[in-house]
Protein backbone atom coordinates (compact mmCIF):
# COMPACT_ATOMS: atom_id res chain seq x y z
CA UNK A 1 0.00 0.00 0.00
CA UNK A 2 1.43 3.39 -0.96
CA UNK A 3 1.61 6.27 1.54
CA UNK A 4 -1.13 8.91 1.46
CA UNK A 5 -0.68 11.70 -1.08
CA UNK A 6 -1.44 14.68 1.15
CA UNK A 7 -0.70 17.20 -1.58
CA UNK A 8 -3.40 15.75 -3.82
CA UNK A 9 -5.76 15.56 -0.86
CA UNK A 10 -5.13 19.26 -0.18
CA UNK A 11 -5.92 20.12 -3.80
CA UNK A 12 -9.20 18.22 -3.83
CA UNK A 13 -10.37 19.48 -0.46
CA UNK A 14 -9.44 23.07 -1.38
CA UNK A 15 -11.71 22.66 -4.43
CA UNK A 16 -14.32 21.11 -2.11
CA UNK A 17 -14.11 24.21 0.13
CA UNK A 18 -14.24 26.65 -2.80
CA UNK A 19 -17.32 24.99 -4.28
CA UNK A 20 -19.11 24.94 -0.93
CA UNK A 21 -18.43 28.67 -0.49
CA UNK A 22 -19.55 29.40 -4.02
CA UNK A 23 -22.92 27.72 -3.58
CA UNK A 24 -23.34 28.63 0.10
CA UNK A 25 -23.70 25.04 1.30
CA UNK A 26 -22.56 25.22 4.95
CA UNK A 27 -22.73 21.48 5.65
CA UNK A 28 -20.35 20.83 2.76
CA UNK A 29 -18.12 23.69 3.91
CA UNK A 30 -17.79 22.21 7.39
CA UNK A 31 -16.81 18.83 5.94
CA UNK A 32 -14.16 20.46 3.72
CA UNK A 33 -12.75 22.48 6.63
CA UNK A 34 -12.65 19.38 8.83
CA UNK A 35 -10.88 17.34 6.14
CA UNK A 36 -8.35 20.10 5.50
CA UNK A 37 -7.74 20.43 9.24
CA UNK A 38 -7.09 16.71 9.57
CA UNK A 39 -4.69 16.76 6.60
CA UNK A 40 -2.73 19.64 8.10
CA UNK A 41 -2.68 17.74 11.40
CA UNK A 42 -1.13 14.75 9.61
CA UNK A 43 1.40 17.11 7.99
CA UNK A 44 2.18 18.53 11.47
CA UNK A 45 1.20 22.05 10.40
CA UNK A 46 -0.63 22.59 13.66
CA UNK A 47 -1.32 26.30 13.23
CA UNK A 48 -3.10 25.73 9.92
CA UNK A 49 -4.98 22.76 11.38
CA UNK A 50 -6.24 24.76 14.37
CA UNK A 51 -7.32 27.71 12.23
CA UNK A 52 -9.28 25.46 9.87
CA UNK A 53 -10.87 23.45 12.67
CA UNK A 54 -11.88 26.60 14.57
CA UNK A 55 -13.54 27.86 11.38
CA UNK A 56 -15.25 24.48 11.15
CA UNK A 57 -16.55 25.01 14.71
CA UNK A 58 -17.96 28.39 13.68
CA UNK A 59 -19.84 26.82 10.77
CA UNK A 60 -21.24 24.08 13.02
CA UNK A 61 -22.33 26.76 15.51
CA UNK A 62 -24.12 28.67 12.74
CA UNK A 63 -26.00 25.57 11.63
CA UNK A 64 -26.67 24.18 15.11
CA UNK A 65 -24.85 20.94 14.28
CA UNK A 66 -23.99 19.59 17.73
CA UNK A 67 -22.59 16.33 16.37
CA UNK A 68 -20.26 18.32 14.11
CA UNK A 69 -19.22 20.50 17.04
CA UNK A 70 -18.27 17.41 19.00
CA UNK A 71 -16.22 16.03 16.12
CA UNK A 72 -14.45 19.35 15.54
CA UNK A 73 -13.66 19.76 19.27
CA UNK A 74 -12.25 16.23 19.27
CA UNK A 75 -10.08 16.99 16.24
CA UNK A 76 -8.79 20.19 17.86
CA UNK A 77 -7.99 18.20 21.00
CA UNK A 78 -6.02 15.74 18.86
CA UNK A 79 -3.92 18.59 17.45
CA UNK A 80 -3.18 19.99 20.90
CA UNK A 81 -2.32 16.53 22.23
CA UNK A 82 0.13 16.03 19.35
CA UNK A 83 1.73 19.40 20.10
CA UNK A 84 2.52 18.45 23.68
CA UNK A 85 2.11 20.44 26.89
CA UNK A 86 3.90 23.59 25.71
CA UNK A 87 2.54 23.77 22.17
CA UNK A 88 -0.69 25.66 22.78
CA UNK A 89 0.72 29.16 23.31
CA UNK A 90 2.00 29.70 19.77
CA UNK A 91 -1.23 28.53 18.15
CA UNK A 92 -3.39 30.37 20.68
CA UNK A 93 -1.62 33.64 19.86
CA UNK A 94 -2.21 33.09 16.14
CA UNK A 95 -5.95 32.47 16.52
CA UNK A 96 -6.68 35.05 19.20
CA UNK A 97 -4.93 37.81 17.27
CA UNK A 98 -7.59 37.51 14.58
CA UNK A 99 -9.99 39.42 16.90
CA UNK A 100 -12.34 36.47 16.89
CA UNK A 101 -13.82 36.15 20.39
CA UNK A 102 -15.30 32.74 19.57
CA UNK A 103 -11.93 31.34 18.47
CA UNK A 104 -10.27 32.72 21.60
CA UNK A 105 -12.87 31.18 23.91
CA UNK A 106 -12.63 27.85 22.10
CA UNK A 107 -8.88 27.82 22.63
CA UNK A 108 -9.35 28.53 26.35
CA UNK A 109 -11.60 25.48 26.55
CA UNK A 110 -9.16 23.23 24.70
CA UNK A 111 -6.17 24.48 26.70
CA UNK A 112 -8.08 23.79 29.92
CA UNK A 113 -8.92 20.28 28.78
CA UNK A 114 -5.28 19.62 27.88
CA UNK A 115 -3.77 20.79 31.17
CA UNK A 116 -1.89 18.16 33.20
CA UNK A 117 -3.99 16.60 35.92
CA UNK A 118 -2.82 14.99 39.12
CA UNK A 119 -4.35 12.07 40.97
CA UNK A 120 -5.80 14.35 43.67
CA UNK A 121 -7.36 16.75 41.14
CA UNK A 122 -11.14 16.84 41.76
CA UNK A 123 -11.78 17.32 38.02
CA UNK A 124 -10.27 13.90 37.26
CA UNK A 125 -12.95 11.20 37.29
CA UNK A 126 -12.06 8.32 39.59
CA UNK A 127 -13.54 4.84 39.21
CA UNK A 128 -15.90 3.74 41.94
CA UNK A 129 -14.84 0.49 43.62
Amino acid sequence: MSPPDYNMALVYHAIHLELSDRIGYLAMKSRALNCLGKIYTALKDNEAAILLLVECLEVHSQTGNHRGLGIAYGNIGTVYRAMGPDGHSKVYDATSSSNNDNAASINHIVVFLQRPRSEGDPSVPHPQH
